[in-house]
């Protein structure tokens, strides 16, 4: 994909849930455009259709309404198995609960796309798991297992898990949601790393303290887009986690 490409275009969307007595619009009708390499934030509280429309972006399901453009890929037009085989090549997924495998090593949870995909040798499974885990960090915690891990270093491992496959694309839903302040700067600062290496990221958040580190936020309510607006000046995780090193250690330091 070339630089500010399309890369994720909706035109109408709906998604309508039969609940069999009443039928509910999650989405009403979205009109959305994502240029590659930027970094956004979708907002809204609960209800407003942000979790819905993250779930077809990322071919999880289908839109009852509207188009879906992938890539310049109508997404309407797929079954099942090609919306897993572009969920495998494109996306990366992010969420809160970190869903890795409690008996399972860093290496073994973030190697385990590759091996579901079966189109590499082990030997590349070996050189892109161990890659992924160096981009988040973690290259020394590969044979850690997850209750050997601090909250952000499991959600670092989520991380790799969801870069292994080298996608386009990564898809966050609330991924600092279980975490406490600093661990959530932390992770803001992996993932605009990611970015400035060409990641699309687009993240669902609730916080607006997250949201700041976007380069553009999406507000949901009842199923519309309300608010659209770049971010002019987003904040800088890596700066703010060493201003909050710098106010701890004077703190410290000022201690009888």
């Amino acid at each position: 994909m070339s630089e500010n490409q399309t890369v994720i275009r909706t035109e109408a969307v709906k998604k309508t849930y039969d609940t069999g007595e009443v039928q509910v619009e999650a989405l009403r009708g979205i009109d959305l455009r994502v240029e590659t390499g930027e970094m956004v934030a979708i907002m809204g509280a609960s209800g407003s259709g942000k979790s819905t429309m993250l779930n077809i972006l990322g071919c999880l399901d289908y839109p009852s309404g509207g188009d879906y453009f992938l890539d310049g890929i109508h997404v309407n037009d797929l079954d099942r198995d090609q919306l897993a085989d572009i969920r495998n090549r494109k996306i990366g997924f992010v969420f809160q609960g970190f869903n890795l495998l409690a008996r399972t090593s860093a290496f073994e949870n973030v190697e385990l796309p590759l091996l579901y995909s079966r189109q590499q040798e082990s030997e590349d499974i070996m050189q892109l798991t161990r890659r992924a885990l160096e981009r988040v960090g973690l290259a020394d915690r590969a044979q850690h297992f997850p209750n050997q891990l601090s909250g952000g270093q499991q959600q670092r491992v989520a991380i790799a898990r969801a870069l292994v496959n080298q996608p386009a694309i990564v898809l966050a839903d609330e991924p600092t949601g279980n975490l406490d302040t600093r661990t959530s700067i932390e992770i803001m600062s992996t993932f605009q790393e990611l970015n400035r290496q060409g990641i699309t990221i687009i993240l669902v958040t609730h916080e607006h303290d997250i949201a700041a580190y976007c380069r553009r936020v999406i507000e949901f309510r009842d199923g519309l887009i309300v608010r659209d607006q770049a971010v002019p000046h987003p904040h800088d995780a890596a700066r703010d986690l060493e201003a909050r090193d710098a106010a701890e250690a004077a703190q410290a330091g000022g201690r009888p």
